[in-house]
């Protein structure tokens, strides 16, 4: 009668390990190997899309730096008449009235500007009235530092002419305006000349207007 109590006890003790083995969890899942190219299993993991991830990233490339704004231009000089430097030549066409009569006078002027405005120089002139002679005179042609269209000057001059059988000094003072663009390398002088021509003591008067043409270069 003891046998069946026995076999009880064993199988009662024994159920709990039954049901262990029966509800414990299942077989575990083989690792994957390590290779090379994608690590450890436990560390290798995939990009979107499935695709590796590569081993390094291209660094971005930095953005050039803005270029820094030009520098204004530096200031032009003011476009004055007869700037510092400039060779200037002038063509003069005139009349002079006086004492004894009227004379035509041609003739043609170099000079050389040492500063703004300051242009002295040397001019020969032409003259024919109830003769032909002419003149070599120095000259000084003053300008104001302006940017006119009309910019009036002062001519002063002093020389020697020669007419007919007379020869004597000869010295004037004068003005008027040039016309035209300052920087332009061409102008043309409008004025009147006050002058004085000495023979043997005696100054007669030869004052004339001017009309000429003056060039820069």
């Amino acid at each position: 009668m003891r046998a069946p109590w026995a076999l009880a006890l064993v199988l009662a003790w024994s159920a709990p390990a039954a049901a262990q083995d029966s509800w414990g969890p299942g077989p575990t899942e083989p690792s994957r190997p390590s290779s090379p190219e994608f690590g450890s299993a436990e560390t290798a993991t995939t990009a979107p899309g499935g695709m590796p991830p590569m081993e390094s990233e291209v660094a971005p490339v930095p953005e050039a730096p803005e270029a820094p704004d030009r520098l204004p231009p530096p200031p032009r000089s003011p476009p004055y008449r007869n700037p510092t430097g400039a060779l200037v030549t002038s063509g003069t066409l005139g009349m002079a009235i006086g004492g004894n009569g009227t004379s035509f006078v041609l003739g043609v002027g170099l000079g050389y500007a040492v500063v703004h405005g300051v242009v002295p120089g040397v001019r020969g002139l032409l003259v024919v009235g109830h003769g032909v002679g002419g003149e070599l005179a120095l000259t000084a042609t003053l300008t104001p530092p302006v940017s006119w269209d009309v910019t009036p000057f002062l001519m002063l001059e002093g020389g020697r002419r020669w007419l007919d059988d007379l020869s004597g000094w000869l010295y004037g003072v004068g003005g008027g305006v040039y016309i035209g663009n300052p920087m332009s390398h061409f102008g043309f002088q409008l004025g009147w000349v006050w002058r004085r021509f000495v023979v043997a003591g005696t100054a007669y008067d030869v004052s004339t207007p001017i009309g000429g043409v003056s060039v820069r270069f």
